[in-house]
This record gives C-alpha cells, sequence and structure tokens, in this order.
C-alpha cells in the first residue's frame, strides 16, 4: 500500500469519528431520587432492619449427606468431598498417584492424594472439575458441584491423627427500610411523581449475571451488559474497532454524564478508559468469550488468579450499575447498612456455645465443642466472618448427626447456627466444623460463588 493511501485512509477515518461524534443523539436523562424544592423538609419513619436468609432450603436439605473419610481412602495422605448438583453413576478413576470416586449414591465426588498437598481444597477442586469434564466425555453422564468454594469436606494426616474438616457457609442479606416523605415550606407532603420506565435490554443480562453460579458466567453476562448499554446511546458500525468504539462510548458516556472514570480501574497509570481497555477487554473478556489455546483463554472452572477476576467483576459491576441508572432511570438501590451493624449480626450469631449429637454404640449423646476460634471480621465486596470449631475426639463415636449453637439473650436459650449433615466418624480423630457467615451487600455483584 502507497504512502499517500495509507495519510489518504487515515484521514477518512477521522472523518468519520468527527462526523459520528457529531451525530450522536443526546445522553437520556432521568429524575434520580425524590423531587426537593428548596424550603422543603425531610421526615422519615418505619426504621426496620433485617436479615435476609439467602440460603435455598431446597439446598440446605440436599446438603444433608453422609460425609466422612471414603473408606477406599485409608492409604492416601489427604483429600477431599464436594457436593454434586445432580447425582452421577458410579465411577473410580485414577490420576498419576490420585485417585477420584462417585460413590454408589451418587450424591458427592470424592477426590484422594498420595502425596500430601499445600492447598488440599484448591488442588481436590481442579482435580474434581477435570474428572467431572472426563467423566461427560466418556459418558454424558454431566454434573456440576455446589457451591464448591464454600460447602465440602478436607480431611488430612496430621500429627494428632486424620483430621476431617467440614466447611459450611450461611449467606445473610441485610436489609434496612424506612419511609421518607417530602414536607413543603407549609408542612404539607409533596406528592413524588413515579417516573415511567421502560425494559432495555441491558438488563436481561444484568439479571443472568446475578443469577450466575459461576463467576465467568457472570461477568460475560456483566460484559454483555455493558455493551448493550452503551451501543444504545453510542452505536457500533461495521468500520468500528471493537476497542476504539468501546473506548470511544464510554468517553462520551462517563464524561457526558460527569462521572470519573479513575473510579472503576484497578490501577491510575495514565489514560483511565485506555486502562479500562487493558485490564476488562483486553485481559479478561477476550480470554473468557475465546477459546483459543495459544491465546491462553480462561478455561471454566479454572480459580487461578480468581481474586483478580473478583475486583475486575466488582469494577465492572459497579460501572454498569452507574450508568444504567442514568440511561434507563431504574434505581439499582445502595446499600446503607452500617458495618458496625453488620459486625453486631454476626457476633451474635457466633458468641453461643457450641454443640453436636454424636452417636456412640447406637444411641445419640449430647457433647459440647471445647474450643472456638473465630477470625477477624473482613469487610469488603462481601463481609465475611468465619468461626473456627475443633473437637478432638476422645473415644469411638461412629456418627456425628448434628452440629448446632445456643445462644443466651436476656436469660432465653436459643438456636444459632445449625447443620443437619451427617459425617461419619469412622476413622476420624479430630473434628472441626467450620462457619462461615457471610453478610452480602445489596450493591454489589452477587459473587457468593466465587
Amino acid at each position: 500500500m502507497h504512502l499517500w493511501e495509507i495519510v489518504r485512509r487515515s484521514v477518512a477515518k477521522r472523518k468519520r469519528v468527527r462526523r459520528r461524534k457529531s451525530s450522536l443523539p443526546p445522553l437520556p436523562q432521568h429524575q434520580q431520587g425524590l423531587e426537593v424544592k428548596k424550603g422543603d423538609t425531610f421526615r422519615t419513619g418505619n426504621i426496620t432492619f433485617s436479615l435476609k436468609d439467602l440460603d435455598e432450603n431446597k439446598r440446605r436439605a440436599e446438603l444433608a449427606l453422609s460425609l466422612g473419610l471414603p473408606s477406599w481412602a485409608g492409604s492416601f495422605s489427604c483429600g477431599a468431598i464436594f457436593h454434586l448438583e445432580r447425582p452421577l453413576n458410579p465411577v473410580q478413576l485414577h490420576v498419576g498417584a490420585s485417585e477420584v470416586r462417585i460413590p454408589p449414591h451418587g450424591k458427592h465426588i470424592e477426590v484422594a492424594f498420595k502425596h500430601a498437598q499445600q492447598e488440599i481444597h484448591i488442588s481436590a477442586y481442579r482435580l474434581a472439575e477435570q474428572a467431572l469434564d472426563v467423566i461427560a466425555a466418556q459418558s454424558f453422564d454431566i454434573s456440576e458441584i455446589m457451591n464448591p468454594l464454600r460447602e465440602y469436606c478436607i480431611w488430612w494426616k496430621g500429627e494428632d491423627g486424620i483430621v476431617l474438616r467440614s466447611v459450611s457457609t450461611m449467606r445473610f442479606a441485610p436489609q434496612m427500610h424506612f419511609k421518607v416523605e417530602i414536607l413543603d415550606p407549609d408542612g404539607n407532603r409533596r406528592t413524588q411523581q413515579k417516573p415511567t420506565l421502560s425494559w432495555h435490554p441491558s438488563l436481561a443480562y444484568f439479571r443472568r449475571a446475578q443469577a450466575a453460579t459461576d463467576l465467568h458466567e457472570a461477568y460475560r453476562n456483566l460484559f454483555l451488559a455493558l455493551e448493550a448499554l452503551l451501543s444504545e446511546v453510542c452505536p457500533w458500525s461495521r468500520g468500528d474497532g471493537e476497542r476504539r468504539w468501546l473506548q470511544a462510548a464510554l468517553k462520551h458516556v462517563v464524561e457526558g454524564y460527569g462521572l470519573d472514570m479513575r473510579k472503576y480501574i484497578t490501577r491510575l497509570r495514565g489514560n483511565p478508559y485506555r486502562q479500562f481497555i487493558k485490564e476488562q477487554y483486553s485481559v479478561r473478556r477476550c480470554a473468557l468469550f475465546h477459546a483459543k489455546l495459544s491465546e491462553r483463554p480462561i478455561i471454566p472452572g479454572d480459580i487461578k488468579d480468581r481474586e483478580e477476576l473478583v475486583r475486575a467483576a466488582d469494577n465492572l459491576n459497579k460501572l454498569y450499575i452507574e450508568l444504567a441508572k442514568r440511561v434507563t432511570g431504574f434505581l439499582f438501590p445502595s446499600s446503607v447498612v452500617a458495618e458496625r451493624a453488620l459486625d453486631d449480626s454476626v457476633s451474635s450469631m457466633l458468641r453461643g456455645d457450641f454443640y453436636l449429637d454424636a452417636s456412640v454404640n447406637g444411641s445419640t449423646e449430647t457433647v459440647k465443642l471445647n474450643k472456638i476460634d473465630v477470625e477477624k471480621f473482613k469487610y469488603g465486596n462481601q463481609i465475611v466472618r468465619s468461626g473456627t470449631l475443633r473437637w478432638k475426639l476422645d473415644r469411638a463415636v461412629e456418627e456425628i448427626t448434628r452440629v448446632w449453637s445456643v445462644i443466651i439473650s436476656d436469660g432465653v436459650a436459643d438456636d444459632g447456627i445449625s447443620s443437619d449433615s451427617i459425617f461419619s466418624a469412622d476413622g476420624i480423630d479430630v473434628f472441626e466444623f467450620v462457619v462461615r457467615v457471610e453478610m452480602v451487600s445489596s450493591d454489589s455483584i452477587a459473587d457468593w460463588f466465587v
């Protein structure tokens, strides 16, 4: 191609960009919040605070399985057990020195390693995912691991013998409700006009991102939601490169609404729009939307660098919500619950004594757990508090049928955290019951499956 042709095309492209900018429709404008005029006053009332249990009853019932050291794993060093979304036929797979099995009931997948693992849970999860891929290819028997990073059992051989740790997660969404009235200078209640809102295609992607049970699927739908939103106010044409269009559309909409793009990137380096393209489009969007192995795609079930993906999804979620509020007029309500309120709520749940029902020679006995370690409350996109309960078995116990806490409030005993799963104690020397309590902010991405 001659130099003059390159120059001609470059000039023509710049003209098209300028013409497109001048022809863009004005950005939609919607009233946000309540209408308030000079001299008006506020009146609030009916304030209530509650915790919404996000655990589905069906799933809690499905988790009532018999968990413990697999009877076949006595010669192995460590392993893990995960619940399955749907039962599979019994399978036995050998992967090097490791072994994976689906037991006769088919409701969970068991993994065992010959050699000690630095991170038993993560190593077992990776191997279990790969085993399910192989099972699906061999027999079309298909299932998924149910909440693999929050509901599982691991076991290992330690100094005190064989340790079985059960991890269970309880999820709550703090909610605060209150009524606000706007009064005019004469004390009369000002009537608020309800805006007329219309469905927008991006909402379909956003809902599916929040309903996803996989972080990768959630991210894909979040990106599609943003893409659909931007294309409404800054249409894409075939002559546009996708990266160039995305950067131009973001700049047009973000600056048009007076937002700060720097709030939605991880590292403040140079042009924030280019940095967003680098962090989101180049590194993650392309790796999740394409599968060319030479381009290092993000493979389903891969949890490598998941913390970085969580941060990227969180920034993407916040950007979409701020733009969608202005483009569509929907409110996307934010959280107003203070961290102290959340801390107090979880502290009360973990304050009680913990007990378990154990089956001994065919009869049930109640035993108090003698040691409770509670980790420091961690604040972030999701607010998590974990309680680790450790009990050393000093006598023969066949089964642990229930673990629960008793909270004493104003002299009245009440049940707190409870697990009805059945743990087989055969061959176990130390039993650990780990409780994770998660407070999910109402204005954050639903990333509990991360």
